[in-house]
């Protein structure tokens, strides 16, 4: 996320949401929330850059990269940019951004590329984005694996009337 004062629509944390709705308070009564892990995730490889500088923007501050030689990022967990809508989906959540190409040739404009992709994401699912610069990048030489991301994807968070908080969730990171 950015330092400045601007709202980070999708900030780099693990966040679990649920809702509890119709319960009603009762003597020794315990509110269950199940609770939604509302993450993806996202990493970035670009192969074969020579002689120029490949430029991928559009998506988040810290998957945009410029760089003039074979690249592989971290991946990086985002929280997802609807909540609501995310708690609401019925079937598996995603959402679209478009990645934005450009490598500049340092062999003069003639051998410049330029490409852009819708790129969907899912709900606790992470996206690899892999771009091989090569004269087809501007058919299309851009390839997106998804793998899950691990077990932890509902959980139960338990309020009883005394005010303890009981729940399973054990940070692993």
């Amino acid at each position: 996320p950015t330092t400045s004062n601007a709202a980070v629509q999708s900030p780099n944390i693990n966040r679990f949401y649920g809702v509890l709705s119709g319960y009603t308070p009762t003597q020794d009564g315990v509110a269950t929330i199940y609770l939604k892990r509302m993450v993806f995730g996202a990493k970035l490889i670009i192969n074969g850059v020579v002689d120029g500088t490949v430029t991928v923007s559009g998506l988040w501050g810290d998957l945009n990269q410029t760089v003039t030689e074979d690249y592989e990022g971290q991946a990086i967990i985002y929280t997802v940019p609807s909540i609501t809508d995310c708690l609401a989906s019925e079937s598996e959540y995603t959402f679209s951004k478009t990645l934005s190409l450009k490598y500049d040739s340092n062999r003069g404009d003639a051998w410049d590329l330029s490409n852009s992709l819708d790129v969907t994401f899912k709900r606790n699912t992470l996206t690899t984005i892999t771009i091989n610069v090569s004269p087809d990048l501007a058919s299309g030489d851009i390839s997106l694996t998804e793998e899950e991301m691990g077990d932890d994807n509902v959980i139960d968070l338990e309020i009883n009337t005394n005010g303890v908080i009981d729940t399973p969730v054990d940070p692993t990171e």
